[in-house]
């Protein structure tokens, strides 16, 4: 193994409450006025197109906002977002700690403001970051994995993936990746001794 890959929401963080709800929607209403469901409904709007790159983040949050008669601040928004968005798991860190010897990567479906926020976030913990606004895909996209084996120069058996999303362990793992379905922080700790185990 050479490589992990590693996805940030649902892994790295805990972005949502026990009923699927966003956690940084929680006071906005108190702190911006703005309602939480209203929040929401600003990335329905083909927020795909921003998160594989092809439309910039403000420029959409601008054309979203006047639709929706949103009177906040683009980058208030983003900024509140952002700060908010960041409930970090910490039980996982020290794990992800362990893994020091490998080259450690964040694999993120992002666009391009969150994504310089989460590499700010995790520097230490990592070597660099495939966000899909910048390859053009998304996962579970053949084209993401790709991308990233090409990148990194590695065949897929070297390269580690762990991620939250079912669709997404399944892509890699069909190209032949050693994947971990992160379900908890204990399964997430046996998966991690198994690697260190092999090259022990």
């Amino acid at each position: 193994m050479k490589a992990i890959i590693i996805d940030v929401d649902g892994v790295l963080i805990k972005g949502k409450d026990e009923h699927g709800k966003y956690l940084w929607r929680e006071n906005i209403k108190q702190d911006l006025g703005l309602d939480p469901d209203l929040a929401s409904q600003v990335f329905m709007s083909n927020w795909s197109d921003v998160i594989k790159g092809c439309v910039d983040a403000k420029h959409y949050f601008t054309t979203v906002f006047n639709q929706l008669k949103i009177d906040v601040p683009v980058d208030t928004f983003i900024d509140y977002w952002l700060t908010h968005d960041l409930n970090i798991n910490k039980e996982i860190l020290p794990i992800l700690s362990l893994l020091s010897n490998y080259k450690r990567y964040l694999g993120t479906n992002q666009e391009q403001y969150r994504a310089s926020f989460l590499q700010k976030t995790f520097g230490p913990y990592i070597d660099g970051i495939f966000c899909s606004y910048q390859i053009g895909a998304m996962k579970p996209e053949f084209e993401f994995f790709k991308h990233i084996e090409t990148t990194l120069g590695l065949p897929a058996h070297e390269i580690a993936f762990i991620d939250d999303t079912l669709s997404h362990v399944t892509a890699a793992s069909e190209r032949g990746w050693v994947c971990h379905h992160y379900k908890n922080i204990e399964e997430f700790d046996d998966f991690v001794k198994s690697l260190l185990s092999q090259t022990a």
